[in-house]
């Protein structure tokens, strides 16, 4: 009876309720045998931080409002980013074997393919900051700040992104200078590339105005719909 009624529950949970399990789920296989436990514990302060503030904002009960909800559309986007973060936390950045896993599956590795001559993993990830970011912090600036949809929302996403993308350097950039260089080296995978942090920055802010404007140029936003707490 007791399982019955669990799973009843379960069945019961909001999508947001999902994709937080998907996450956590993700979280927990990620710090099984990762290549380095101290710096996949550093990497995973942003991950725990961004989780507790999902979980404040968005929570009220399994099934309650939230203090501050936000729409499916919304949750599944930081859902993609913090599983892309995941995974190179698992790996380190410059290590997520995906040229590996392209030879297996196509029998061809991506940077032969584009000629590359570095691993590019978190070049994806600073640039999907952006893309999926953005509407977030659109979304929060319709619905809570009381912009009107267009511009004025758009031009606040990309501040807000290129705000904490800066942040996130500095604060990797004071980590780093604590470390060895070889530690450092791993931890922050610049891979030789002393413009690194500048191509970061540039790729996220390339993002966020892909989808920034996509917003901005849609008769109708997704605050307009109801927050994931109704679904």
């Amino acid at each position: 009876m007791g399982g019955f009624w669990y799973a009843a529950r379960v069945k019961r949970w909001p999508y947001r309720v999902w994709l937080l399990a998907v996450v956590v789920a993700a979280l927990g296989v990620s710090c099984i045998g990762p290549t380095s436990w101290g710096d996949t514990a550093l990497q995973h302060i942003a991950t725990v931080a961004a989780l507790g503030v999902l979980i404040w904002t968005g929570s009220g009960g399994v099934g309650g409002a939230g203090r501050w909800p936000l729409s499916n559309l919304s949750y599944t986007l930081l859902a993609a980013f913090l599983l892309l973060h995941i995974l190179g936390a698992h790996y380190l950045y410059s290590n997520v074997p995906y040229d590996e896993w392209a030879q297996a599956l196509t029998g061809r590795t991506l940077n032969s393919l584009f000629g590359w001559e570095r691993n590019h993993y978190d070049r994806l990830v600073h640039f999907s900051f952006g893309l999926l970011g953005a509407p977030i912090v659109y979304e929060i600036g319709g619905r809570y700040a009381g912009l009107r949809p267009g511009v004025w929302p758009a031009l606040l996403a990309v501040g807000v992104v290129s705000l904490f993308g800066n942040f996130y350097e500095v604060v990797e950039w004071f980590i780093a200078v604590t470390m060895s260089q070889e530690n450092a080296e791993q931890y922050n995978g610049q891979q030789g590339d002393v413009f690194d942090p500048q191509k970061d920055l540039a790729l996220s802010l390339v993002g966020s105005l892909i989808s920034a404007s996509v917003c901005a140029f849609r008769a109708r936003c997704w605050w307009g719909v109801s927050p994931a707490a109704d679904a």
